[in-house]
């Protein structure tokens, strides 16, 4: 498979699919910079690689954090995404970001599986991390922890004792909408 490597994306182990589970991989910096419209899925007890294609994928990204978790009735699952930066093709950082570009990194995702659709959460967060980590908590709260503040890196730290906790749930249960 032609540019398999993803560097500086992120992966997460699925244990409800395939025989031994699924590892997805999506975002990053290969040969080019990986967009979100394909993740590849690689199937644990087959050893293949697939190509799967998104709706609505927010914009490309690298150094981000993701979570995963289980729906409701363990029928989905369901990966949230935030920050991250925004580089041209060669990976080297983009200067001048628009307004949207912006937005996006300072919004969360959820890509929906086994639709394979991203949707937007609501209030986005005043500032966005890059290089950062993110840590599920029993399946109801994303732990973001660390990074740089990308787009004030010299600012007063937004975040009580630079840690946002994020409730799953209460942004499963908003009005979420597939990107536009």
């Amino acid at each position: 498979m032609p540019d398999n490597t993803f560097q500086y994306g992120e992966g997460q182990y699925i244990d409800t699919y395939g025989e031994e589970g699924v590892i997805i991989y999506f975002g990053g910096l290969g040969n080019t910079i990986k967009d979100l419209t394909t993740i590849l899925i690689y199937d644990i007890h087959t050893r293949v690689f697939y190509r799967q294609n998104t709706t609505n994928a927010p914009i490309n990204r690298i150094f981000f954090c993701s979570v995963g978790a289980k729906a409701a009735g363990n029928d989905s699952y369901e990966i949230f995404i935030t920050g991250g930066s925004v580089k041209n093709s060669s990976g080297v950082p983009k200067n001048n970001l628009l307004p949207e570009e912006r937005e996006s990194l300072r919004s969360i995702y959820i890509l929906t599986i086994p639709a394979f659709t991203w949707v937007k959460a609501p209030n986005p967060d005043p500032t966005w991390r890059s290089s950062h980590s993110c840590k599920n908590l029993n399946e109801r709260q994303m732990i973001v922890i660390g990074g740089t503040q990308e787009d004030a890196p010299l600012a007063m730290e937004p975040r009580p004792n630079a840690i946002g906790i994020y409730d799953l749930q209460f942004l499963r249960q908003q009005n979420l909408k597939p990107i536009s």
